[in-house]
This record gives C-alpha cells, sequence and structure tokens, in this order.
C-alpha cells in the first residue's frame, strides 16, 4: 500500500467569530471595533453617538434590519460581488432566529415581523434551524471576518435524583441563538465585565484556533485579538517577537475580500441543455440549487456548477452508450454543445 504524505498546507482563515453575554457589557461595540465593518444591525441599537462614531472611525457601514431574507440577501451580496469591506457583523444574531422560531418555521409564512409575538419558542427551532442554516453556511464561504453577537441565556443541565425522577438545573450561561452555532464558527466567546471595570474580558468557551486557548480569558480589544490571532501563523523563528506577531496578526485582519464567482451565461446554458436533455424532475433541479445555497440556477456559484456540468456529462454520455453503443463517444461533445 503507497504511504499516505502529509503536507503542511499554508492556509490562512478568516476569523470567525460568536460573542455573547449579558446585556451592557460591551458586545455591540467589540464587534463594531473589527477593520471596516458592513454590519447588519438587528436591535436598531446602533444609533447612539458612541456606536456611531466608532462605526465612523472604522469606516463602516450600517444596515438596519430583522429580516430574515433581507439579512440573507445582503450576506449573498457580500459573498458574490466585489466590495472593500474586511468584516462582517450581525449585531444580534439572536433575534433574527428568535423571529424565524416564533413565526417562519411555526406558521409559514413571508411575514417575520413576529418577534413579540406570544408563541411557543422551543417548539419551532428544529424548523427554524432548517431555515436558518444557509445563512449560515453562506457566512462560512465569506472571505471576510465575522463578528456574531448573541444573546446570553440559562444553561440547563438534567440529572436523575435517587428515585428515577429528572430534574433540570441552572449550570452556567450559553449563547441563545441556533444551537449548532459553535460549529460554524471557529471561536465561541463569553464577554462580561469585572465589577467596577471598563475592561471587557472574553472567556474562550470554544476554539479551533490554537493560539486562543479554550478556557483561557484576556481582555477583548481588536489589538489583544490581532496578537493571539498573529501567534497561529507566526513562524518558529518569530515566535517571540511580539512585535512581528501582532503585525501578522492585524494583517491578517486587515486583509481585503475576494468575491465568490457566480455561474457564466455560458456555463449557465451549458447546465439548462443538460438538464433538459436529461428530463432531469423539478425535485432533483431543486435539491442540487438546495446544496448550492442558490435560489435559481443564475445564483449558483461557478465551482459548483460546473461540477454540475461535468456530472450531467457524464450522465449524458452513459445514456447515449447505452441507447448507441460507444461509439456515440465521439460525437458527445457537439451533442450537448448544441
Amino acid at each position: 500500500m503507497k504511504k499516505l504524505e502529509l503536507k503542511t498546507v499554508d492556509i490562512k482563515k478568516r476569523l470567525k467569530l460568536a460573542l455573547y453575554g449579558k446585556s451592557g457589557t460591551g458586545k455591540t461595540m467589540a464587534a463594531i471595533s473589527m477593520p471596516k465593518p458592513y454590519i447588519i444591525d438587528t436591535e436598531n441599537a446602533i444609533k447612539y453617538k458612541q456606536y456611531i462614531d466608532k462605526v465612523k472611525e472604522r469606516d463602516g457601514y450600517i444596515y438596519q434590519t430583522s429580516n430574515f431574507k433581507e439579512i440573507l440577501e445582503k450576506v449573498r451580496e457580500l459573498l458574490y460581488t466585489k466590495h472593500d469591506f474586511k468584516t462582517l457583523v450581525i449585531d444580534s444574531i439572536s433575534v433574527p432566529y428568535s423571529i424565524v422560531s416564533n413565526d417562519f418555521a411555526g406558521n409559514p409564512s413571508d411575514d417575520l415581523n413576529a418577534f413579540n409575538k406570544n408563541t411557543s419558542f422551543g417548539a419551532n427551532t428544529k424548523k427554524a434551524d432548517i431555515v436558518f442554516y444557509p445563512l449560515l453556511d453562506l457566512i462560512g464561504k465569506l472571505d471576510m471576518n465575522v463578528i456574531l453577537t448573541c444573546h446570553l441565556k440559562d444553561k440547563y443541565t438534567t440529572t436523575v435524583d435517587k428515585y428515577g425522577k429528572s430534574i433540570s438545573e441552572v449550570s452556567g450561561n450559553t449563547y441563545d441563538t441556533y444551537k449548532k452555532l459553535d460549529y460554524f464558527c471557529d471561536l465561541l466567546l463569553e464577554l462580561y465585565q469585572k465589577d467596577g471595570s471598563d475592561k471587557r474580558i472574553a472567556k474562550i468557551m470554544k476554539s479551533r484556533i490554537g493560539s486562543f486557548k479554550q478556557g483561557s480569558s484576556f481582555e477583548f480589544s481588536f489589538d489583544s485579538i490581532a496578537e493571539i490571532y498573529g501567534r497561529e501563523y507566526i513562524s518558529d523563528s518569530d515566535k517571540d517577537n511580539i512585535k512581528k506577531i501582532k503585525s501578522l496578526g492585524i494583517e491578517l485582519l486587515e486583509k481585503g475580500s475576494e468575491p465568490i464567482e457566480l455561474i457564466t451565461p455560458e456555463v449557465e446554458k451549458e447546465l439548462n441543455n443538460l438538464l433538459i436533455d436529461l428530463h432531469i424532475d423539478d425535485n432533483k433541479i431543486n435539491e442540487m440549487l438546495k446544496n448550492a445555497n442558490a435560489e435559481s440556477i443564475s445564483d449558483m456559484d461557478l465551482e459548483y456548477s460546473l461540477k454540475c456540468v461535468n456530472a450531467l456529462k457524464n450522465k449524458y454520455k452513459n445514456k447515449l452508450n447505452s441507447l448507441y453503443g460507444s461509439d456515440a463517444k465521439d460525437n458527445i461533445n457537439n451533442d450537448i454543445n448544441m
């Protein structure tokens, strides 16, 4: 058996961070302090002078909405179009998730303005998760830093007493939104303030970034994030050079974004022809669009659409071979590109 060769690949991921904490701990200010932020303000909170001044200082932009479809549309725009923004901030992601849970998932409609409806939140979360997944999938593909702020809620642990009765008790805090949010983020932080201090302390609750040690805490600021993030990618020869470490971290966080290329008209035409020639039914097409996280073929990215074209070409070849024999191979390309 051939020995598998392990190669070191120099991949510098964009920072994907979820931040939760009590009201008033400074989550919004912490999030909008990141480089050149595009801020989706779901709580109409970034209207006070200190926030406006910080957004101007960071050369950011504010878009106010709690409508899930609008949020999805804006993230698509950031993913597929060229722009100068470096950080996506959704402040908070708890609000649209609550709206989807209370209204859109429980009673499908286009009305997402039901945040204050008195409906059963828990009963609807499974449906809401299905609706919410495409947003987090798009966020994962973004070539930008991503900061998602979340509300705080009690975390419960269920135990069984000596009589066999289940008892739920508060065992700590967690974020109040999509339950598997931490699977999409590389870093999960709980933000708090020490008594009598204005300093924001971040406790690392979960981390896929080696330099951010799970269970440890640090004073939250852009400089501290940059220094710790830089340690993940610094060369061994410079691991004690604080100046170089911080400089590398800033460079990574200040990096511009590159959009994902959308399907070209030529590939779209070829894909549509193949779908028609092979009589692909609507269910299969809808499944393809779901996998592409696209509403229509024209919304598909180029890489995935080319994979679909190649798969359908193979299917087309097999179909012609079964009908006319292997001699049909020489004419296939002409047939499918007509």
